[in-house]
C-alpha cells in the first residue's frame, strides 16, 4: 500500500483530504507544520508528500529541497491557496513533482497522486536494483584465492578510489568486465552510469556513432539526434572492452576525450563536454600492436596510467574448485535443482582442462553439467566427451569407449529436448551473429535470466549476441531493458530499433522470446488493422528465426503473424522458460 504524508496547518482541510485519499486505498499520515512534518517523514518514509506552501514555521517551496535530501525517492506535490508562477517555477527547480492550487484543482489531486506514487515506487525499485548491483559487483564477490588474482584485486581496490584511467589486460574470459564493474562501484562515481561497449562488435562508422552520437541528417539513416555512449556515461564510467580492436581513425578522437574531456558529434561543429572515467580492456599485446601500426602510442600511454593484468585460469588451477562450487550452487538455485556433492573426479577433470575460454568457459561447463546430472551429484559423467580424453591416472580410453560416451551425451541432450532431432540439429548449428528479441512473454515467464544464459552459451561458442528493443518496450522498470539489466545483460548489447533493423539481414539467427506484434510483418501490408503502419523489428529478414511463444494465436492486435509460417522459422510453443531450457541444452 502506497503511503502519503500531508503537511498542512489547516486542520479541517487536512482531515478532509486525508479521508478522501484513504478511501482510494492509500495509507495516510498528517503533520501541521515543517518541524513535525520532517519528523514524520523520517519515521513514516512516505511515497508522496502533499505539502502546503505557507506553513507556520516555514515555506513549502523551500521545504521541497529538505524533503528530497532526506528521502530522495519521495515525490512532493505542493498545495497553495494563492498560486503564482515564480513559486511554481522554483518548486519544480527544487525537485517538486507538481505545484497546484487548492480548491480549483482538487479534482487533479487523485490522478496526480497516482502518477507521483508510480514514479516514487519506480525510483525505489531502481534504488534497490542499484544496491543489488553494487553488492553483486563488489570486490568481495570476486572468486579466487590464488596469489596472482588477489594481487590484481588489491591493485584494483587502490585505483578504484581515484579518477585515474585503467587498462585491464588478460585473455578472453578472465573477468575484465567484472573487474571494471567492481572498480566503478567502489569509486566516487558509483552513483553514475556504468556504460560498456565492445569495440570489436561494430564497424568503424557504427562505432563512431555509438560512442560520440550524431545529429539528425548527418548521414543516411540518421533520422533523429542520437546521444552517444560518452554522453550516457557522463558523471560515470565508460568501459571500452577490446580496445585493441578500435580503428586507428577513432583512436585520435578518443585521445582528445581523455585529454580535454570533449568531443564533436557526427554532424556538429561545437564540442560536447563530458566528465567521465575510462576503463579499457584488451586481450591483445598493445605494445606489439603499436609496432605494427595498429594502435597509437600516445593513446596507449594515456590509457595505461594504471595497468592491471588478470591471470588466466591455467595460471591459477587452485581456484577452479572454488569456481565450480560457486557456479553449481548458482545454477542449481536457478534450475530448482539440488546438488549435494561434487566428486573429486569431476574437479580433477576440470583442473586438467586447458580453459582457453577461462572463467566464462568454466561457468558454461558447470551449467551444462547440471543439466546432464542424473541425481544430486556432479560426476565425471556429467561432462562433455572432451573432458574424458584422459582418466585420472593419465591413461587414454579406447576409441570405442569414447564413441559410446559421446553417443550417451547426445542421447541425453535429445532426451532433454523431448527427442526432437530436427530441432536439435537446427539448434546445434553454428551461428556467428545472433539477435535476441525479448517480448512480453519473457516478462510473464520471468525468463530474462535464461535468455542471458542462452546468450552466454552462444558467446562461448564464438557468436556475437545483441538484443533488439522495440520502442513499445519502453525505458521503464518492468520493461525489457530493465528485466535484462536484472539478468546482468550489458547495456551496449541493448539496441534500439533504428540501430538493430539494418542488422537483421546479416544475422545468422534471430531468437524471438514471447514477442508477436512487434515482429509481425503484417504491419507493412495489413491495411485497416490496428498494427498497419506500426514500425516493427524486422526479424523476418534474418537467415533463420526461432520463435518461443506460448501458442500460435495472434498478439494483442488480433492480426495473424505470417512470420510463423515462413520457411526457415522454427516454432517452440509453450512456456517461454521451458522453451529456453531446450535451446540452452542445444547451445552448449
Amino acid at each position: 500500500m502506497a503511503k502519503i504524508l500531508i503537511i498542512d496547518d489547516e486542520e479541517q482541510l487536512r482531515k478532509l483530504l486525508a479521508r478522501i485519499i484513504a478511501l482510494e486505498g492509500y495509507e495516510v499520515a498528517e503533520a501541521p507544520d515543517c518541524a513535525s512534518g520532517m519528523k514524520t517523514l523520517r519515521r513514516y518514509d512516505p511515497d508522496v508528500v502533499l505539502c502546503d506552501v505557507k506553513l507556520p514555521d516555514g515555506n513549502g517551496v523551500e521545504m521541497v529541497g529538505r524533503i528530497k535530501e532526506a528521502a530522495p525517492a519521495t515525490e512532493v506535490i505542493l498545495l497553495t491557496a494563492y498560486g503564482n508562477i515564480p513559486d511554481g517555477v522554483q518548486a519544480i527547480k527544487n525537485g517538486a513533482f507538481d505545484y497546484i492550487t487548492k480548491g480549483d484543482d482538487n479534482n487533479k489531486i487523485l490522478p496526480l497522486l497516482s502518477r507521483a506514487t508510480e514514479k516514487a515506487q519506480m525510483q525505489r525499485r531502481l534504488a534497490r536494483l542499484e544496491d543489488k548491483l553494487s553488492e553483486e559487483h563488489s570486490f568481495d564477490r570476486i572468486i579466487g584465492s590464488s596469489e596472482s588474482l588477489r594481487s590484481a584485486v588489491a591493485l584494483a581496490r587502490k585505483v578504484a578510489v581515484t579518477d585515474t584511467s585503467v587498462l585491464l589486460t588478460g585473455e578472453t574470459g578472465t573477468g575484465k568486465e567484472v573487474f571494471a564493474q567492481a572498480i566503478h562501484h567502489a569509486s566516487p562515481r558509483a552513483k553514475g552510469a556504468f556504460v560498456a561497449v565492445n569495440c570489436s562488435a561494430f564497424s568503424k562508422e557504427l562505432l563512431e556513432s555509438e560512442l560520440f552520437g550524431h545529429r539528425a541528417g548527418s548521414f543516411t539513416g540518421a533520422t533523429k539526434d542520437k546521444k552517444g555512449l560518452f554522453e550516457e556515461a557522463d558523471k560515470g564510467t565508460l568501459f571500452l572492452d577490446e580496445i585493441g580492436e578500435m580503428p586507428v581513425e577513432l583512436q585520435a578522437k578518443l585521445l582528445r576525450v581523455l585529454e580535454c574531456g570533449e568531443f564533436i558529434k557526427i554532424g556538429e561543429t561545437r564540442p560536447t563536454k563530458v566528465d567521465l572515467r575510462i576503463i579499457a580492456a584488451t586481450n591483445r599485446d598493445l605494445e606489439k600492436e603499436i609496432v605494427s601500426g595498429n594502435f597509437r602510442e600516445d593513446l596507449f600511454f594515456r590509457l595505461s596510467v594504471f595497468r592491471i593484468h588478470l591471470p588466466s585460469l591455467r595460471e591459477r588451477p587452485g581456484d577452479i574448485a572454488e569456481y565450480a562450487r560457486f557456479f553449481a550452487a548458482q545454477f542449481a538455485d536457478r534450475m530448482g535443482r539440488r546438488i549435494d556433492t561434487i566428486d573429486k573426479g569431476y574437479i580433477a577433470a576440470l583442473e586438467r582442462h586447458a580453459w582457453h575460454g577461462n572463467v566464462r568457459e568454466l561457468r558454461n561447463v558447470v551449467e551444462r553439467s547440471l543439466i546432464m546430472a542424473e541425481g544430486n551429484a556432479l560426476t565425471v559423467g556429467c561432462l562433455s566427451p572432451e573432458f574424458h580424453a584422459a582418466s585420472c591416472d593419465g591413461s587414454v580410453p579406447d576409441s570405442m569407449a569414447l564413441d559410446a560416451l559421446e553417443r550417451h551425451h547426445i542421447l541425453r541432450v535429445l532426451e532433454y529436448t523431448k527427442g526432437n532431432k530436427a530441432e536439435a540439429a537446427r539448434l546445434l548449428t553454428t551461428a556467428k551473429n545472433v539477435i535476441i528479441v525479448p517480448g512480453y512473454g519473457m516478462a510473464l515467464a520471468q525468463a530474462q535470466h535464461k535468455v542471458k544464459q542462452l546468450a552466454d552459451a552462444l558467446e562461448a561458442r564464438g557468436a556475437k549476441v545483441n538484443y533488439a528493443i522495440h520502442p513499445v518496450a519502453g525505458r521503464m522498470p518492468g520493461h525489457m531493458n530493465v528485466l535484462l539489466a536484472e539478468a546482468n545483460v550489458d547495456y551496449e548489447h541493448l539496441l534500439e530499433m533504428d540501430t538493430v533493423n539494418p542488422m537483421f539481414a546479416d544475422a545468422d539467427l534471430v531468437v524471438v522470446v514471447g514477442a508477436n506484434d512487434v515482429v509481425n510483418p503484417a504491419a507493412n501490408t495489413a491495411e485497416g488493422t490496428p498494427i498497419y503502419g506500426m514500425p516493427i523489428l524486422e526479424a523476418d529478414r534474418a537467415k533463420a528465426v526461432i520463435i518461443c511463444n506460448y501458442d500460435e494465436k495472434p498478439g494483442y492486435a488480433g492480426v495473424d503473424n505470417p512470420l510463423y509460417t515462413k520457411p526457415g522459422v522454427t516454432l517452440l510453443l509453450g512456456d517461454a522458460g521451458a522453451s529456453l531450457d531446450k535451446l540452452l541444452a542445444m547451445a552448449r
